[in-house]
């Protein structure tokens, strides 16, 4: 199945003023030649002038209508790009690619850099017409996928809403460079660059078929970006991470200062009284993400890990990374970078699987936070 994709209209709208340069600057070269050639008188040795003229010419008229034929092309690619919110059909892609290589070869005049640009562009956009599946790189990553796993990761990326198209640039951006180590690993997690998948569980996922995928692929771009060192966030990625912080912890703190002042309203004191703000705040941070008849539970449980994260365990409204079984450790204590990171992936898995009930939940609770991740995705892609 091709797919559909977001094109570089920027770059395309660029090229498209070089085009118009180099149309106008042809026009001017054939009818100072055409002036030349017509003032030539007759005599001696004339008629080969002339007709070495009339080949120059020729010639310009070929790259002058390879010039047209790209222009109307990429005028083409840039108005159905408008007319349908960022989408257009990999089928229809394929052919003004076609169009697009053949009239490149044609003018001499672009440069090289900018014949380059157009390479490195029609290649680019035919890895993006592959499947979800079939782009990636590594053979027996690509086997392992079932045809209903492989339908079901394609189907999101195909239909990720206009507004979330940066995040599938970015997941584009490596896309052929994921390695699935296992597609049967005990639970899905990502290691040094390669991702564990119990894909069974994925597609009877509560939260959506697909989600672990693509939520186990965002861990893949932290480490792909380089925004983890060790148990470090780093640049940008660590601004995100205490914003994160700051706005979750004054959501809770609004519970818990409300349920503080009711708990001593009510005389309750020392642990009496802390014991009273946790269960309450419990109670109201769960009732707000999963809704007042649970009808969120699972929709949201990205947002309830993220809450888990950054209170450590203490609130979680319906899923969450629970301590080590044996040890009794906190995950989240294992790895300070792992609230950020594993915030990073709910989003990312959010806007990959057209999740907008929870993205806009997200929103409302860490707008800031929300915010300059969509400006790291961004600038990322």
């Amino acid at each position: 199945m091709a797919a559909n994709f977001r094109i570089s209209i920027k770059l395309l709208k660029e090229l498209l003023s070089k085009l118009e340069e180099i149309e106008r600057s042809l026009r001017k070269n054939r009818e100072t030649l055409a002036n030349v050639r017509n003032g030539i008188s007759v005599g001696s040795g004339t008629h080969e002038i002339k007709a070495l003229l009339a080949e120059e010419i020729e010639r310009i008229d070929k790259q002058a209508e390879a010039v047209h034929q790209l222009k109307e092309t990429l005028e083409d690619v840039i108005r159905l790009y408008e007319m349908a919110e960022a989408t257009i059909s990999g089928n229809y892609i394929e052919k003004l690619l076609v169009n697009v290589d053949k009239a490149v070869d044609n003018i001499t005049d672009l440069s090289k850099e900018n014949q380059d640009i157009l390479r490195e562009w029609i290649e680019s956009n035919r890895e993006k017409n592959a499947s979800v599946v079939d782009r990636i790189e590594d053979e027996e990553t690509r086997k392992g996928f079932s045809d209903d796993y492989r339908d079901t990761l394609q189907k999101h990326y195909d239909d990720v809403p206009p507004e979330y198209r940066n995040t599938r640039d970015l997941y584009d951006k490596y896309s052929k460079d994921v390695k699935v180590a296992d597609f049967n690993a005990p639970g899905s997690k990502h290691n040094s660059g390669k991702l564990y998948l119990d894909s069974s569980a994925d597609m009877s996922n509560k939260r959506g078929n697909g989600t672990t995928y693509y939520h186990e692929f965002g861990h893949f771009v932290v480490y792909k970006e380089g925004w983890v060192k060790g148990s470090e966030t780093c640049g940008e990625f660590k601004d995100f991470e205490e914003s994160l912080k700051k706005e979750v912890n004054e959501y809770i703190d609004g519970y818990e200062k409300k349920y503080r002042e009711e708990g001593q309203n009510l005389g309750k004191t020392g642990d009496d009284l802390d014991d009273y703000i946790t269960k309450q705040t419990k109670k109201a941070i769960k009732e707000d993400i999963n809704g007042k008849n649970d009808e969120y539970h699972h929709v949201n449980d990205g947002l309830s890990d993220i809450i888990d994260g950054v209170s450590n365990d203490k609130y979680q409204a319906s899923y969450g990374h629970d301590p080590d079984k044996k040890t009794g450790k906190s995950y989240w204590d294992t790895n300070p970078s792992r609230v950020s990171n594993e915030a990073f992936a709910e989003i990312f898995a959010a806007e990959m699987t057209g999740d907008t009930t929870e993205i806009e939940k997200m929103k409302e609770i860490f707008p800031e936070t929300y915010k300059l991740y969509s400006d790291m995705v961004k600038d990322a892609k």
